[in-house]
């Protein structure tokens, strides 16, 4: 197996990467689950904005519990 080179994103470039490729942009209201409520920062224009600091810290959450699974 060919090894790859881990490159990791950490606090503030994480949320600049995830800004600038637009992530933030979410749906309309009366499309969102209504779990995805405490990720939300506002609105406009009838369309959600996520919080991305929120959403960035559940991302590294995700990525541990991954990691942890592969490891197994």
């Amino acid at each position: 197996m060919e090894k790859t080179n881990e490159v990791r994103n950490t606090g503030r470039s994480v949320i600049d990467a995830l800004f600038s490729v637009g992530a933030h942009f979410g749906f309309v209201k009366s499309r969102r689950h209504p779990s995805a409520k405490t990720f939300i920062f506002g609105s406009k224009n009838n369309l959600e904005i996520f919080d991305l600091e929120k959403t960035s810290k559940e991302l590294e959450k995700a990525s541990a519990f991954i990691e942890g699974k592969g490891k197994e």
